[in-house]
């Protein structure tokens, strides 16, 4: 299974049937998994590869808009399960912090709030829809064709992807908020897939630029968790001086994280994005010569 464009891709269309059948089949593989944590992680991650892959394609994918939207709203169906679980594995980031409050007792409730929805049989019919979702578009995945071949089946997709995530960079520089940060790790995600998925047109530079991005996912991602974790500070079982402690932990883990995150991000999207794909689509055609 190789998620990116190789020379035994005949056709752009051939490529997108390939990666997609083989993220989808992985997708429905992990959901069949026992523990569902393990298994709603793995579908997820699999979905949001191929989301990212038609939004790579979608200049000359007609089907762009319905799977696209099939696919978000059946990984919707087990956001708020995982939601749970990251709500866990925020508190023990923050526990480790120097300086943090006593947080076993909120951990206790976090946790246990998690575990009860894994054993409730609503959840597992979620997981197993979920499932069906994945293989209904896998199957219908292997008729996909494009409308344009070559570079120009992914240069539209490509450029407006990063427009976008320039556009959200420079959003978030204006106003730091819960939304703009989100939608700006959304953006930089769908990047560092398609830095991924092309890596084969210069490999070095395309490498490191996925490792950048992935550090830069990473500190969108743990921000947008203390975000979503924001509630249970005011809500949970702490007394009043924890409660004050674990606020200004937040306060400060957000700023440290917004200041790395904008930092690198200015390197990430310094290029304008036309010129940004132009250069991109020089080195696919030496790659294809």
């Amino acid at each position: 299974m190789t998620y990116r464009l190789t020379e035994s891709d005949p056709t752009m269309a051939a490529f997108l049937r390939r990666v997609a059948g083989e993220q989808l089949a992985a997708g429905v593989e992990a959901l069949e998994g026992d523990d569902p944590h393990e298994a709603v992680h793995g579908g997820r991650k699999r979905v949001k590869r191929v989301r990212a892959l038609l939004r790579l394609v979608r200049g000359g994918f007609d089907g762009f808009d319905a799977e696209n939207g099939y696919l978000r709203d059946a990984a919707r169906l087990v956001s708020d399960f995982r939601d749970r679980q990251a709500a866990v594995e925020t508190l023990d980031r923050l526990a480790a912090l120097d300086g943090a409050p006593d947080l076993a007792g909120l951990r206790r409730v976090l946790a246990d709030a998690r575990d009860a929805a894994a054993r409730r049989d609503e959840v597992r019919d979620r997981i197993a829809t979920f499932r069906s979702a994945l293989e209904s578009v896998r199957r219908a995945a292997a008729d996909w064709e494009l409308a344009e071949v070559g570079w120009e089946a992914v240069a539209p997709g490509l450029h407006k992807s990063y427009k976008k995530g320039r556009k959200a960079l420079k959003t978030a520089r204006k106003e730091s908020s819960e939304e703009h940060f989100h939608d700006l790790r959304k953006r930089v995600k769908d990047h560092r897939a398609h830095a991924r998925l092309l890596r084969p047109l210069w490999p070095g530079p395309l490498r490191a630029r996925a490792r950048e991005l992935s550090r830069l996912a990473s500190l969108l991602g743990e921000r947008h968790d203390l975000d979503t974790f924001a509630p249970h500070v005011e809500d949970g079982p702490l007394d009043a001086g924890a409660r004050t402690a674990l606020r200004e932990t937040l306060t400060t883990e957000r700023a440290r994280l917004d200041t790395e995150a904008l930092t690198l991000g200015a390197r990430v999207y310094a290029d304008k994005p036309g010129t940004f794909v132009k250069r991109w689509g020089k080195w696919y055609g030496v790659w294809r010569e």
